[in-house]
């Protein structure tokens, strides 16, 4: 994650490579978890020139959350 250095003003981030601001993005994801395919929502950062995605510590706890809940919606079924 990009030091307190790369925060742009309104609280936005910088990339760490060198390309300017980088944009909030909602994005629906797929990761797989013990041989299953989960889909959930994150919010992150995201540099539009080299794609770089960089969350926030709030971002990525929201993340995880987001991941456990697709596990256990997954596991219902």
């Amino acid at each position: 994650m990009p030091s307190k250095g790369s925060e742009g003003r309104g609280g936005g981030m910088k990339c760490p490579c060198g390309h300017g601001p980088m944009e909030l993005r909602k994005q629906i994801k797929t990761t797989t978890f013990r041989g299953v395919e989960l889909h959930y929502e994150a919010e992150s950062y995201v540099c539009p020139v080299c794609g770089l995605e960089v969350a926030t510590v709030e971002q990525a706890a929201k993340i995880q959350r987001a991941i456990i809940e697709a596990r256990e919606s997954v596991e219902e079924t």
